[in-house]
């Protein structure tokens, strides 16, 4: 391995093999019931939800993304909610044209500044804003599932964490493939 290549994780013939997907699929939704909690607890235990949101689930995902390149992506709540419309066979499956996805990554950057200093004013001390962020969120990623196929409509284009995975996982101890 060459220094600052990443250690990519087998698996079989560039898929997952039928128990690694398993494996993936239950992580996945376990890391979505937390999430779900996390969600309702901003409602309706606001000191609770905040704190693990912003003290627990928010430094552990940077921390995922340095240490391993496609761990986050694969079991993050937001991008599990988002391929609900495929796994239900749901979504248009079409695919993204390269000048919207541009358009849509700069977004994300845009998204990801804005959110950044509102954090600070809003975000930290009110559950409820963050909630409806979450919902908001949560509902434009659905509905570029709904049109998009995979990922491309929401995780590799409007996510505001995207930017910050590109540049976190360069150079990550491990990689591992898409679930």
């Amino acid at each position: 391995m060459e220094a600052g290549q990443a250690k990519v994780i087998p698996f079989t013939n560039n898929r997952l093999s039928g128990r690694s997907l398993l494996i993936w699929r239950i992580a996945q939704t376990l890391v979505w019931f937390v999430g779900l909690f996390i969600f309702f607890n901003l409602f309706f235990n606001p000191t609770l939800g905040l704190l693990l949101f912003w003290n627990i689930l928010i430094p552990v995902a940077p921390a995922l993304l340095v240490l391993a390149t496609g761990l986050w992506r694969n079991i993050c709540p937001l991008a599990t909610t988002q391929l609900m419309p495929r796994h239900f066979n749901l979504s248009l499956k079409k695919k993204m044209p390269v000048s919207l996805q541009a358009k849509l990554q700069l977004i994300s950057v845009v998204v990801l500044f804005f959110l950044v200093p509102l954090r600070h004013a809003i975000f930290n001390t009110d559950g409820l804003a963050t909630a409806i962020l979450l919902m908001v969120l949560s509902t434009i990623a659905v509905t570029m599932g709904f049109i998009y196929d995979w990922k491309s409509g929401w995780c590799s284009t409007l996510c505001p964490v995207h930017p910050v995975e590109r540049l976190y996982g360069s150079a990550a101890i491990f990689s591992f493939p898409n679930a």
